[in-house]
């Protein structure tokens, strides 16, 4: 033990100091010694041995968990996306700031009560305090002192009551409700931003989430249909609660959530389901303001407000959810709302008016005059006869401040004062009145029908073809700019000389309509003063009575704006820059992809002028005039001196008038053009042939993903008729499936298809069954549809025709197999699609005719037209074929895998027994066999000789072997294959 004391022992090594501790312990067998220190030995061993392991197994799971969040990372933003939409908190972002001071009574109270009585007792005070103010003598001076009392003893009621509500736990919704203009979306957006509204709230919630939703009526779509509400509300809540993504992704009842980008991808029932869940299973309490329900219009009959409504009941039923919404008291909500904790907030900001009337009249005002009774006397009319309405007030004050400048005594202010009409609309008119007199009336007039005409236009755009609105509005307005050539081709017409006329011209505009309309200076935008501003014009007879002094036509005033479009492409194309690519380097794919992206950007200008202009239903009147040819004409006259957008249009094949054709088709525009022939030449068969085409087949994918509405479908019908009249055309000509300007790849090789082929595949696979019975107008449709085959088989066009079509496994049910529409360009399946094994199919016209048949049988009631259809039948039905090509395997590269079918399995005959079950054709296949098939090696092929053997017979093309000519107009004479 000595030698353990000694200095020099603790630098010793550990395995001679432990021998040297044994030995002085007795230990003096060599064996002894010996096997204590191998235990000691291996058991440090084994202690080192089992930590490396576990910091081994650690740093894996730490590798893999990051490996995991990557992938969660990038499916939570995936999941963020498809909820977002343009201008999703335009509304919010754009509702003005509240004056200083303004609505603190909503939270000034000096006690809380716990009687939940304050919430009724608030909204009957409410009433009180209006009978109160109403209260006059027969000189019709108000006691405004009393009022004053009144209202500040309602205003302590109802901010009492909101607050309770804040902090209650069995009064879910509240409504704040009010007049047009008396301020509900500023008080809301007031609310929202002011921590106390946190603060009450969290005394019963804490930690609560506060979200919200601002309809608009007159922004885009999302902003005012449900669906933008879903999706805005589930984006709040998913990124402000990460965990809320695998709730979603993790819900049985959404399909397919990994494989949505945006809110298209999304059905509305899908959506509630997903804001339903976030809702049921939030860890923390959610508080939700939705904003101007009144304002809620959707393109979906069935959701309307009653709707609307339902799902705000349901919502607000789940456990930790309240629900604060505002709205004009219209009918449908007042009786649904009506009974809930509620005020109405004209009742309770007398004191806010007089603060903002007060602060606004002093910048203009002596002190002395506003130490006067005069001064206080007019303040108290003013708030009298605002009623509530802060819109009146700032419309009132406007006059006021005018009379001012003019040094109005108090006398002449109060007369003044006097003059202006209760309630807005009476107001809008006495400032026309008084603005315009005889003089403006018919400028300002055309103005106000340009500015309305434009919303109906471009209802979704706030940009007029990618440019300012008020560039559109100027050109279309001032016809010596939009007409001069001059300035028309002038490269550099948007410098800034033109934006400081635009500038100036807005400001014009905004002054000569009475105020009605506000010029925005930041964005160059115009829209009304207010809702009601609109509803004033198109909904009361003094306000048509306004826009009646203008003389213009709207057709007119339609082709002004169309013109105007077309005046803004026809610069921005000008202002590209040089050396555009050739068509033939297109086609091989020799460009860039910046020069590819600009393409479709060009393209997609062209696809607006031609859907929000030349096809949009507000411009009816417009065919119906001579203006029609012109447009063409000026169109034409853009594409000639434009190389890039004809570049842009060979990208798809197209031409002009095929464009126009396919994108917005009103017979009408194709009529004025054939029969123009001064103006376009005579219509060569070819071309004839080819404008069939663009009516009957679109080249762009993104147009068979919707069904178009039946009026457009009828509007195609009417075109092919009027083009196969004279039987102008080339029988059994073939053209290629183009692809669209936006294409990611333009496609190695393309489909080819017949006309009647391609009338016949829109109607079996993209209209169907399930859609038509849903539309009203079908028997006219299918009627059309009918005697359009008649005509095409009358002209010649062969039922024997072949041609190309793919169908895919569905996973539900297993054996289900559905068509692969391959209209983005190549004859493969589109990579976006899913699927495991699929077949490829030869089949002549004549089973797509005895398929439209089959189809459309049960939905024919008339005799007339049965008796059609049945002559029909017994043509197709002795002459359908069907040659299954091969078996497609898709491969995790995405590239295809071919296999010969065994003839034995009788793959054709199934394929001849399918039937359409709500719009998905069903082929009873034998799954086991067909995969078998796939498992062999000995029936594979290799996929250029299988598409050569395809392009051989006429049922492929290589768009590089496609002869065309889209550097003219009119009258192209094709060789071989269509484009």
């Amino acid at each position: 033990m000595e030698l353990q004391v000694e200095q020099g022992f603790a630098s010793l090594d550990s395995t001679l100091r432990a021998f040297i501790v044994a030995r002085s312990q007795g230990h003096t067998q060599l064996i002894n010694l010996l096997d204590n220190q191998f235990d000691t030995l291996k058991a440090h061993v084994t202690v080192e041995s089992t930590q490396t392991r576990q910091e081994i197994s650690n740093l894996s799971s730490h590798v893999g968990g990051l490996s995991i969040h990557i992938v969660e990372s990038k499916g939570y933003e995936r999941l963020l996306k498809s909820f977002e939409f343009p201008k999703m908190n335009e509304r919010r972002n754009n509702i003005g700031d509240n004056h200083d001071t303004t609505f603190e009574w909503i939270f000034e109270m000096k006690e809380v009560s716990n009687s939940p009585t304050t919430f009724n007792d608030a909204y009957n005070d409410g009433e009180t305090t209006m009978a109160t103010q109403k209260d006059q003598d027969a000189d019709g001076d108000v006691d405004m002192e009393e009022a004053s009392q009144t209202t500040a003893s309602s205003n302590e009621a109802c901010s009492s009551s909101f607050v309770e509500w804040l902090r209650s736990e069995d009064q879910p919704l509240f409504w704040i409700s009010g007049k047009p203009g008396s301020g509900k979306s500023i008080l809301m957006r007031f609310l929202l931003d002011d921590e106390r509204t946190r603060d009450h709230l969290e005394h019963t919630y804490p930690g609560a989430t506060i979200i919200s939703h601002f309809f608009w009526l007159a922004g885009q779509e999302m902003e005012r249909n449900v669906k933008g509400l879903f999706c805005s509300l589930l984006y709040q809540l998913t990124s402000k609660h990460q965990e809320n993504y695998v709730k979603i992704i993790q819900n049985p009842e959404l399909k397919d959530i990994k494989g949505k980008r945006s809110p298209s991808d999304w059905s509305i029932p899908e959506l509630q389901k997903a804001l339903c869940q976030v809702l049921r299973t939030s860890p923390v309490p959610v508080c939700v303001f939705l904003d101007a329900l009144d304002e809620m219009v959707d393109s979906e009959p069935k959701y309307d407000h009653f709707w609307l409504l339902a799902r705000v009941d349901e919502l607000s039923q789940i456990p930790n959810v309240k629900i604060c919404v505002s709205s004009r008291p219209e009918t449908i909500l007042h009786r649904h709302l009506d009974g809930r904790p509620s005020f109405r907030i004209q009742d309770l900001t007398r004191k806010d008016i007089e603060s903002y009337a007060r602060d606004e009249l002093q910048g203009c005002t002596t002190s002395a005059f506003q130490a006067s009774q005069d001064f206080q006397e007019l303040l108290n009319a003013l708030i009298y006869r605002a009623d509530g309405v802060f819109l009146w007030v700032a419309l009132a004050l406007k006059s006021l401040r005018r009379g001012l400048t003019f040094e109005d005594s108090p006398y002449e202010l109060r007369r003044r004062l006097d003059a202006l009409p209760d309630g807005l609309n009476a107001l809008y008119r006495d400032l026309w009145l008084r603005h315009n007199g005889d003089r403006y009336q018919e400028e300002a007039a055309k103005y106000l029908n340009f500015i309305l005409d434009y919303f109906h236009i471009a209802e979704d755009n706030d940009e007029f073809c990618g440019r300012p609105m008020i560039y559109a509005l100027f050109l279309a307005l001032k016809p010596d700019s939009a007409d001069d050539p001059d300035k028309r081709d002038d490269p550099v017409i948007f410098d800034d000389r033109f934006n400081n006329e635009c500038l100036c011209f807005g400001r014009k505009m905004e002054i000569r309509c009475a105020g009605l309309i506000e010029f925005n200076l930041n964005d160059s935008s115009i829209q009304f003063i207010h809702r009601s501003a609109k509803d004033f014009l198109e909904d009361t007879v003094e306000g048509k009575e306004i826009l009646q002094h203008d003389r213009s036509e709207r057709p007119e005033r339609l082709f002004c704006l169309a013109n105007a479009y077309l005046t803004i492409m026809a610069v921005d194309a000008k202002d590209l820059d040089d050396d555009p690519p050739q068509p033939d380097k297109i086609i091989n794919k020799d460009i860039t992809p910046a020069q590819r992206r600009k393409l479709a950007d060009i393209h997609d200008s062209i696809l607006e002028f031609c859907e929000y202009v030349l096809g949009n239903e507000a411009l009816e009147p417009l065919l119906e005039t001579n203006f029609e040819a012109q447009l063409v004409d000026r169109l034409s006259e853009i594409f000639q001196t434009s190389p890039w957008m004809q570049a842009a249009l060979s990208t798809i094949g197209a031409d002009v008038l095929g464009e126009m054709a396919r994108s917005a088709p009103y017979s009408s525009f194709i009529r004025a053009a054939k029969t123009d022939e001064a103006r376009f030449g005579s219509f060569s068969k070819p071309y004839q042939t080819y404008l069939v085409f663009s009516v009957l087949y679109t080249r762009d994918d993104s147009s068979y993903e919707w069904l178009e509405p039946p009026w457009r479908s009828l509007s195609r019908h009417r075109i092919a008729d009027f083009l196969l009249y004279d039987g102008n055309i080339v029988p059994n000509a073939r053209t290629a499936c183009w692809g669209s300007a936006t294409s990611v790849r333009p496609p190695k090789v393309c489909r080819t298809i017949t006309m009647l082929a391609a009338l016949l595949e829109y109607h079996v696979f993209v209209v169907s069954r399930a859609n038509l019975q849903r539309d009203g107008n079908r028997e006219t449709y299918l009627q059309s549809a009918i005697e359009i085959c008649k005509n095409f088989i009358a002209l010649g066009e062969d039922i024997e025709n072949r041609v190309v079509l793919g169908f895919h496994e569905r996973r539900h049910p297993f054996y289900s197999m559905t068509k692969i529409w391959n209209g983005h360009a190549d004859w493969d399946l589109p990579s976006r699609l899913s699927f495991q094994v699929g077949l490829l199919l030869d089949v002549n016209v004549a089973f797509l005719l005895f398929l439209f048949c089959q189809d459309t049988k049960p939905l024919i009631t008339d005799p007339d037209t049965k008796k059609d259809l049945q002559e029909l039948w017994d043509i197709a039905a002795g002459s359908m074929d069907v040659e299954v090509l091969g078996i497609l395997i898709k491969e995790k590269d995405q590239d295809l895998r071919i296999h010969r079918p065994d003839p034995s399995c009788g793959y054709a005959d199934s394929i001849k027994c399918m039937v359409n079950e709500e719009g998905f054709w069903k082929i009873p296949v034998d799954m086991e066999a067909l995969y078998k098939e796939t498992e062999r090696v000995d029936n594979m092929v290799a996929r250029e000789e299988f598409e050569d053997s395809l392009i051989e017979r006429g049922l492929l093309v290589r768009p590089k072997d496609v002869e065309k000519d889209t550097s003219r107009f009119r009258c192209v004479e094709y060789e071989g294959v269509l484009p």
